[in-house]
């Protein structure tokens, strides 16, 4: 099924709202970084040419004829697919196929982050079934002032999702027990004994805030790997500025790290108990 497929099918059946007073906690979406054409698309419609996040509803779309997963569901907004709901995550695909045999399409709101990396998006979609929102805001700053060379090339944490501990104490430290936005100095320590540190991909490096592991550099990000060996060999760690992004959902932290080597920065602001 081709997109011009989806986007008729899209205008043709009626949308399925979410009840209102229905909770589920949030989720977040996989395979953005294989969309990033419909990342670029979307933020330079909203006139975010450089990135940020926006708020918009997504529609969720099964895939019954996906080679990899027949009980695939799509996730679009705007038209564009943006990535997929996690494939262990029955629950939702289960509603969003129970809606679409009724010929309706299931549509949530959507938090989605985004940042141009010099020609390159990398993005975040959470859909957000609690109702939860941010701040809309936009990257301001000139691609070729923020990003003159690799070395100052933000970089996305993996593994946070691991760490879901280090969070709470986090931001509870802060006394934002819901979560938010924060700014941070994060230390970036060589762990060789992670069983992923090996001659293939080096040495694996913890990332630390407040003394406690948030996750790790990505595997593949040698530079940055590098630059952190290198300060601990002389008996120094390595010192970035992180924004950090933490929300908890009923006792589940979930969590993005950035180091920020660019130096740019965001308005800290807590999540607050709506309830």
């Amino acid at each position: 099924m081709g997109l011009r497929d989806i986007l008729r099918k899209l205008q043709q059946v009626e949308p399925a709202k979410e009840p209102q007073c229905e909770y589920q906690s949030d989720v977040e979406v996989a395979g953005e970084a294989y969309h990033a054409e419909a990342f670029a698309a979307i933020f330079c419609t909203a006139d975010r040419p450089g990135g940020g996040v926006i708020i918009r509803t997504a529609t969720l779309v099964p895939e019954p004829e996906n080679p990899f997963d027949d009980t695939a569901v799509a996730v679009y907004i705007e038209g564009l697919r943006v990535g997929y709901v996690p494939r262990a995550d029955e629950a939702t695909k289960s509603r969003a196929i129970a809606a679409s045999i009724d010929d309706k399409n299931l549509e949530v709101l959507a938090r989605v982050w985004s940042r141009n990396d010099n020609g390159a998006w990398v993005s975040r979609v959470t859909l957000s079934f609690s109702g939860e929102t941010e701040p809309e805001w936009s990257y301001a700053v000139e691609q070729d002032d923020l990003y003159p060379d690799d070395d100052f090339r933000d970089v996305e944490v993996i593994g946070e999702s691991n760490h879901r501990e280090s969070f709470a104490e986090i931001f509870g430290r802060a006394g934002w027990p819901f979560g938010g936005v924060l700014m941070r100095n994060a230390a970036l320590i060589p762990d060789p004994e992670h069983p992923y540190s090996n001659e293939k991909i080096g040495i694996a490096v913890a990332v630390h805030v407040e003394g406690l592991v948030v996750g790790y550099v990505p595997h593949g990000d040698l530079s940055t790997k590098k630059r952190a060996w290198d300060s601990h060999a002389t008996g120094k760690h390595f010192i970035v500025p992180v924004r950090i992004w933490a929300r908890n959902d009923d006792g589940v932290w979930r969590a993005r790290v950035t180091l920020s080597f660019s130096g740019l920065t965001e308005d800290e602001w807590p999540y607050v108990d709506s309830g």
